[in-house]
């Protein structure tokens, strides 16, 4: 998969993953010795929330210089739709992500609009707020991958 990707635009800056896929490469990691992946490496954390510290989502695993990201929602999805036609379960997924490829457009005329509603007689309080309308886009979809375990 990462030959995949960088044959068509670039190397991979972001690799997120589910606990499946994370226990499985840690495992794989271990059994043998490979020049790609690295266990237990300091520094590097990726943070994929900034609410969240990035040592909450960090596992130490990287993958040709790139942090490979456990994102708790995974499982959240999996329990969301346990039962439903899904195939692969999200937890065994591992996205490969090019983010020089995928950006946010905003809609015609609603990209970073000022609201200012009244302020009630009775309170003191002044209320104001931006809106955004938008999709997330990519300009070269054959330099993202998606890999899962069995």
């Amino acid at each position: 998969m990462w030959r995949d990707c960088t044959l068509n635009g670039g190397r991979p800056d972001f690799i997120v993953a589910g606990a499946t896929f994370v226990d499985a490469f840690r495992d794989a990691a271990k059994d043998e010795i490979a020049r790609y992946s690295i266990v237990k490496t300091s520094g590097g954390n990726a943070q994929l929330d900034p609410s969240i510290e990035a040592a909450a989502t960090s596992t130490g695993l990287h993958f040709q210089g790139v942090p490979i990201v456990w994102d708790p929602t995974f499982e959240m999805l999996d329990a969301a739709s346990a039962g439903s036609f899904l195939t692969t379960p999200y937890s065994n997924r591992c996205y490969m992500l090019n983010t020089k490829h995928i950006t946010m457009r905003p809609a015609a005329g609603h990209d970073m609009i000022a609201r200012k509603p009244e302020r009630a007689a009775s309170e003191y309080v002044w209320y104001w707020g931006l809106t955004y309308k938008g999709a997330l886009t990519m300009n070269r979809a054959n330099c993202h991958g998606l890999i899962d375990v069995a």
